[in-house]
């Protein structure tokens, strides 16, 4: 398997890739892959400290594209639980939890508009 910083791109990159294609099932698609690699990281008894996490500026880069191209307004971050690390990096689960939040609040959105 890949290392940390390349396991760490590679989800980035899907993410990205995710949010540019706008589709539904490619978002539900990284939330499962990120979660699966978290437990993955929590299970693993050799799994460094920065194992199963995300870029935080990423993460939140992709969340505002992801905002911006359904063009909707909605007010910054709200959730609670994206937590950022001194190096920066905030953890694949609870990524994948603000993800799956945002979706809801841009369907709500969508619905009352």
């Amino acid at each position: 398997g890949a290392e940390n910083p390349g396991r760490r791109l590679a989800s980035e990159l899907l993410l990205g890739l995710a949010v540019q294609r706008g589709s539904l099932k490619f978002l539900l698609e990284w939330i499962e892959v990120a979660l699966a690699a978290s437990a993955a990281a929590g299970n693993a008894s050799f799994a460094s400290e920065n194992e199963g996490m995300i870029g935080y500026d990423c993460f939140l880069k992709s969340l505002e594209q992801l905002k911006h191209s359904s063009n909707t307004y909605v007010d910054n971050l709200q959730n609670q639980e994206l937590k950022k690390t001194p190096d920066g990096l905030c953890s694949l689960s609870n990524a994948a939890i603000c993800l799956c939040e945002e979706i809801c609040r841009l369907a709500l959105d969508c619905l009352c508009s």
